[in-house]
């Protein structure tokens, strides 16, 4: 009898036909409650996006467990500490997505320089101010990454390549690569960008506190976990005009509530989580997953 995996995330058709080749598969993008428990019960395999929360009463639904896989990088929507005690293995697909966040994190910096989604809106309403969007070149400019892995190095290459002076800081060090200390980096930086997990030391640690100590008139880029920011100290900086504008691609409650305070100023560039929303690092990420669920559940095959 094949193994019965549950798959709550929406993956590519090619990752889902190779799962069926080995596994019989329940494919339920965005189930939830009840149907979600009930679906747990017989499956050892579970494979997760963003939207499932797997907690410690989820995983008491589920007696046949044996590995979770998220489809992506982080791992803040699983409670490890009940996994490890249930002894149930988590996986990620941690470099999959790497090339396709770092892109959108360029696209974020270059739109925060010369305001191109303001300018769009504005030409669109029917105006024609030029003066008003003169933007800021690249080139020279300093860009602080917070948490050098595999999205922020490759940041770092592509900002290399527009000529940026790149500065980085992490809590691991990595050869033949200048890391500063967080005050210094934020001190001397232009541009700031996050690439880091969601931790008990990441989580609020861009607070007014952190942004009093970026350079005046600078930028903050914000790709990696919502939770890491306080919103309102961004949005107080920002209207205080020690920050020049920000780009969030990820926020502290998803989806992004209408009433949300970061919507009060067009001086921060929104965009919905789609830093690995790319048809390459979705198909890469479902093919991982596959990958690690065969390799994990059926190492003979």
């Amino acid at each position: 009898m094949a193994i019965k995996i549950l798959v709550t995330g929406r993956l590519p058709k090619a990752a889902l036909d190779a799962l069926n080749e080995t596994f019989e598969v329940h494919y339920a993008p965005n189930i939830k409650g009840e149907d979600l428990e009930e679906a747990l019960r017989e499956v050892e395999g579970l494979i997760i996006r963003t939207e499932t929360k797997v907690t410690e009463d989820l995983l008491k639904k589920a007696p046949n467990l044996k590995l979770i896989c998220r489809a992506g990088v982080g791992l803040d929507n699983v409670d490890l500490k009940a996994c490890a005690a249930r002894h149930i293995e988590v996986k990620n697909t941690s470099g999959a997505n790497c090339v396709s966040a770092a892109e959108h994190t360029m696209g974020l910096i270059l739109s925060l320089a010369r305001m191109i989604p303001q300018a769009n809106t504005h030409l669109r309403s029917g105006n024609w101010d030029r003066d008003r969007f003169t933007g800021t070149e690249l080139r020279g400019k300093t860009l602080g990454i917070i948490g050098f892995g595999n999205i922020g190095s490759r940041v770092s290459s592509l900002a290399q390549a527009f000529s940026m002076k790149v500065i980085a800081n992490d809590i691991v060090p990595k050869k033949d690569t200048l890391l500063l200390n967080l005050p210094d980096l934020l001190g001397a930086s232009d541009f700031v960008t996050m690439h880091v997990p969601l931790t008990a030391e990441t989580h609020g640690m861009a607070n007014k506190n952190f942004f009093s100590k970026m350079k005046e008139g600078s930028f903050f880029i914000n790709a990696s976990r919502g939770k890491v920011v306080v919103e309102k100290d961004l949005v107080d900086a920002i209207e205080s005009s020690h920050l020049k504008g920000a780009a969030l691609d990820v926020f502290f409650n998803e989806p992004l509530h209408k009433t949300s305070e970061i919507l009060k100023t067009d001086k921060i560039i929104l965009t919905p989580h789609t830093a690995g929303q790319t048809i390459e690092s979705q198909n890469n990420m479902g093919l991982e997953a596959s990958r690690i669920m065969k390799e994990f559940l059926c190492p003979e095959s």
